[in-house]
């Protein structure tokens, strides 16, 4: 066991290095939608977890959102039984196959150290517990019966949304007994989890699997947009609300020539490639942007059999996962341009052409230690293409929920809640997820799990006593 006066990080260093993690060659991924990363084989997962079973993960629950008995399942890996790995993990929350692919990794901090990418250890030692959380997803078998609803309350609340956030809140609320019924406006579960993250990075047949709130007991109303008149009759009829609205694109790169056909949004490409019908591109696509959709579009363009330019007005240091990505994008043929921004969009008989760039420059910090971005004169280029399409951000429309239920926005338009009990101004509303600023799955999952049980503790009368006992335990989520 490790050491407790050097720390679980100490404690890594005898250890013979981390069993390899697979992954497909650039030459193959870019010439199919499969998973690059491939996770652990049965044989994989229990050598390293018979590796680092004996390490002292008690910092690594303390960290984890959902205080995953961490050495409980890595044991049972270890011993070969992954159907109880799973169910270890399912006592916490039932998605072991997403948050074992991506996920911000808390659980590795006290191992790798608090680093803006809790990536690799550099060492290679250090237990990968999210690998791990994977292979018990991937290789466990999932039985939905074990699932236990607690004895009917009487309590009904109604959802807004079927993303990471409300889906955690409804698996919880099941799970204490009250009923839930959840209103989502798409046709499927999961938020962007289905509908941007790309089959390249997240499996969709196991996204689809576990984000199925039917098996909790939920009922599930699909096309079902909310607006205000219909969220203030729920307000009314239900003991609880919770909003879990997403992101939608910037639609606008605000340049002339932005309305051609061709120029279309980064979330509706993805939309599109995964649930239909496709956007049709041409041969010639320069994507503008420099976050994670931007990265992931232009990964799905050079799929489509399209050449792929990346252009990001900032550096490779401000691209969302930095050289990381940017290696990956390189790797898979991408062309990459940094520093260059759109000035206008040319078009011909009413379709994009080209586009001309213009050079940017970094200037002083400004708000938040951001350093300010300049234009610099007389640097326009002029690049032929086919298809622009605008990854610059996402934004939250939440102004007819403050209208018709009287809750307060932040400054940026996000619902401001409660840090600790995510309820609004409304005190029969609650919120969670990208509404009110989290960012990554499990973020928004952990809202929605601390939402849950600040209701039930509403609904019981001890709201108060629950938050003075909850706020020293929550999770410090904060990661960028």
């Amino acid at each position: 066991m490790t050491d407790e006066r050097e720390g679980p990080a100490a404690a890594i260093a005898a250890l013979p290095p981390q069993i390899p993690l697979r992954s497909l060659t650039p030459h193959e991924a870019v010439r199919c939608w499969d998973e690059v990363a491939l996770g652990y084989s049965r044989e994989e997962a229990m050598a390293e977890a018979q590796r680092v079973r004996d390490l002292d993960f008690t910092a690594s629950v303390a960290r984890c959102p959902f205080e995953i008995d961490i050495p409980r399942f890595i044991g049972q890996i270890a011993d070969g039984n992954f159907d109880a790995a799973l169910a270890t993990i399912r006592e916490s929350h039932p998605f072991a196959g997403t948050f074992g692919r991506h996920c911000h990794k808390y659980c590795e901090f006290p191992f790798t150290g608090e680093r803006r990418m809790a990536t690799a250890d550099p060492t290679k030692r250090a237990p990968v517990i999210s690998a791990l959380e994977r292979a018990a997803g991937d290789h466990g078998i999932r039985k939905p019966a074990d699932f236990r609803p607690g004895a009917p309350t009487g309590r009904r609340v109604a959802l807004v949304g079927a993303g990471s956030a409300a889906l955690m809140c409804a698996w919880e609320l099941r799970r204490m007994g009250h009923a839930v019924d959840i209103f989502e406006r798409d046709i499927v579960t999961a938020g962007l989890l289905r509908t941007g993250y790309p089959s390249f990075r997240m499996s969709k047949p196991m996204v689809i699997e576990e984000h199925d709130p039917t098996e909790w007991g939920a009922a599930l109303y699909f096309g079902h947009p909310i607006d205000g008149p219909e969220l203030a009759r729920m307000v009314e009829e239900y003991d609880a609300v919770f909003v879990g609205i997403g992101r939608t694109p910037v639609v606008s790169l605000g340049v002339e020539g932005d309305e051609l056909e061709g120029v279309i949004t980064g979330l509706d490409f993805l939309r599109g490639q995964w649930l239909g019908p496709a956007v049709p591109i041409g041969r010639r696509v320069i994507v503008v942007g420099g976050g994670f959709t931007a990265l992931d579009v232009t990964r799905a363009v050079l799929r489509r059999g399209s050449e792929a330019t990346l252009a990001y007005r900032r550096g490779i240091r401000e691209v969302s996962g930095g050289a990381h990505f940017a290696r990956i994008l390189e790797e898979e043929g991408a062309t990459l341009r940094f520093f260059l921004e759109p000035v206008r969009v040319i078009g011909e008989e009413g379709h994009v052409v080209a586009v001309d760039m213009a050079r940017t420059e970094l200037g002083e910090p400004i708000a938040g230690g951001v350093p300010d971005l300049r234009r610099i004169p007389n640097t326009e280029e002029r690049i032929p293409v086919d298809t622009v399409i605008r990854c610059i951000g996402e934004t939250i429309e939440a102004g007819w929920v403050e209208e018709a239920v009287g809750i307060r926005r932040t400054p940026t338009g996000l619902i401001e809640v409660d840090p600790v009990t995510k309820q609004t101004a409304n005190p029969k509303v609650w919120s969670g997820g990208d509404s009110i600023g989290s960012r990554g799955n499990e973020t928004a999952a952990y809202d929605g799990l601390c939402a849950a049980r600040a209701m039930d503790a509403t609904f019981r009368g001890e709201l108060s006593a629950w938050r003075v006992q909850a706020e020293p335990l929550m999770k410090d989520m904060r990661f960028w």
